[in-house]
C-alpha cells in the first residue's frame, strides 16, 4: 500500500503541478535612450530568400483602434511586422480618418512610418523568426546568432545618420516590440 502511494505521488509530481503564469514581455538589453552613429550598429537583415513586403497605405479612423499586419509577398506570406494604432492616437483634427503609409525596406528590418498628421502613440512589433539574418561581423562580435538576437532593440533612425534606441520588449520568441510616438523610420539593431 505504501509503495502504491509513493508511486502515485511521483506520477502527480511528474505531471507538472500548476500551469505557468502568463508570460510578461521580456525587456531587451538596456539600450533604451542610447544614441549611436549608424556606423556603430549592426542592423538586422532580411534573408535573401525572403519575398518582399509591399508598401501599405490606408486610412485610419480617428476614433477606432487599428491593427495593420505587414506580410511578405506569397509564397512566403509570413508576417514581417504589425503596427497598432490605439483609438484616438491621432487626436482631434480635420476629417474622420488619417492617411498612413508603411514602407518596409527590402534588405533589413527597417520600417518607414509616414502619416498625414502627427500621432501620440502607436506600437510596432517586428516578427523575424524565419527571415532573420545577422549582418557580417555580428556573429564574430556576439559569438552566436542567439546572443546577437538577445541584444537587439528597436530604434528610431535620426536625420544625422544615428539611431536612438527605444524601450523594447519581446512579447514572444523572435518578436520585438516598441512604442513609437511619431512618424519616422524604425529599425532593429544592436551595437557593434
Amino acid at each position: 500500500m505504501l509503495a502504491a502511494c509513493i508511486v502515485a505521488a511521483c506520477v502527480v509530481a511528474a505531471c507538472g503541478g500548476r500551469p505557468p503564469a502568463a508570460a510578461t514581455p521580456e525587456p531587451t538589453a538596456s539600450l533604451a535612450g542610447r544614441v549611436f552613429p549608424l556606423g556603430q550598429v549592426y542592423l538586422l537583415g532580411v534573408s535573401d530568400s525572403a519575398t518582399p513586403v509591399p508598401d501599405t497605405t490606408l486610412e485610419v479612423p480617428r476614433d477606432t483602434l487599428r491593427y495593420v499586419v505587414l506580410r511578405h509577398a506569397p509564397p512566403g506570406d509570413l508576417t514581417y511586422a504589425e503596427v497598432f494604432f490605439p483609438a484616438n492616437a491621432f487626436g482631434p483634427g480635420p476629417g474622420d480618418s488619417v492617411r498612413v503609409t508603411l514602407h518596409p525596406r527590402p534588405d533589413s528590418y527597417v520600417l518607414d512610418v509616414a502619416t498625414a498628421q502627427p500621432f501620440d502613440s502607436a506600437r510596432v512589433t517586428f516578427k523575424y523568426a524565419v527571415n532573420f539574418e545577422a549582418p557580417p561581423g555580428a556573429l564574430a562580435r556576439y559569438g552566436s546568432a542567439v546572443a546577437f538576437e538577445r541584444t537587439l532593440a528597436i530604434g528610431r533612425l535620426l536625420p544625422d545618420s544615428s539611431i536612438a534606441f527605444l524601450a523594447s520588449t519581446r512579447p514572444a520568441a523572435d518578436n520585438l516590440s516598441a512604442t513609437i510616438t511619431e512618424p519616422g523610420s524604425y529599425a532593429i539593431g544592436a551595437p557593434r
